[in-house]
């Protein structure tokens, strides 16, 4: 009988990236402020502006690992897989031979190759949907509140800005911020506010009774949480 797959290193592979993102916020952190006579002069590492912009890349890396570990444990928990803790989901249906059964259970599609065909993980309401078919009561992503949810809505939007320049994503990235900032629809955002800008603002909105810290942080440490909810 073939080893049942486990979600051990799959968990520790986004925790590092999440904390590597860290790491590189706390570095940069310090040249992100207003523009020093060093800097005027050219004597700085690095700009504000250029430390704002890799604020938001890593922020997108870590969107990135948030999708490869939600896929990751789903597709693993159809194929018998058990959290770090020995938790495992119950089934609704037959556990699936492997994980490339359980690709094609999920796809509908036979032979169906994640290296050339592409499943959505980035709306929490369609994983939900999916789970609900899937494992009683949809769990664990049904543990996933409707806070958070709100706040993983919100991340893809920032997210988005983050790869494309549409109209849609900027008006999606102003409507966000303005939540974010407290400042009501329709109010003015600082003309060329960037995502960089948004994840270095002090604010605790949005994210319950926590203490205050640069939106960067409040994600990443929703981030943390998430992954012990999804794989304890």
């Amino acid at each position: 009988m073939s080893k049942k797959p486990a979600l051990n290193n799959v968990k520790n592979a986004f925790h590092s990236k999440i904390e590597s993102s860290v790491g590189l916020f706390a570095t940069l952190k310090p040249f992100a402020t207003e523009l020093a006579w060093d800097g005027i002069h050219g004597w700085e590492p690095i700009h504000p502006e250029q430390a704002k912009k890799i604020f938001s890349l890593a922020f997108l890396d870590v969107l990135v690992g948030w999708e490869d570990f939600i896929a990751a444990c789903f597709i693993r928990y159809l194929a018998g897989a058990k959290a770090p803790s020995g938790y495992c989901p119950r089934l609704r249906t037959g556990e699936c031979e492997s994980i490339k059964h359980a690709y094609e259970v999920l796809s509908g599609i036979e032979g169906f190759d994640p290296l050339k065909r592409f499943l959505r993980w980035s709306s929490w309401n369609e994983i939900l949907q999916k789970a609900r078919i899937f494992f009683e009561n949809g769990e664990p992503f049904s543990s996933v509140t409707d806070q958070e949810r709100q706040r993983l809505n919100d991340a893809f939007i920032i997210r988005n800005r983050v790869a494309h320049s549409s109209e849609k994503c900027r008006h999606d990235f102003k409507r966000i911020s303005r939540q974010h900032l407290g400042i009501p629809d329709g109010g003015k955002i600082k003309r060329g506010y960037s995502v960089g800008a948004l994840l270095l603002e002090i604010s605790s909105r949005g994210f319950g009774k926590v203490e205050k810290d640069h939106f960067f942080m409040n994600y990443m440490n929703l981030f943390f949480q998430l992954a012990d909810k999804i794989a304890p």
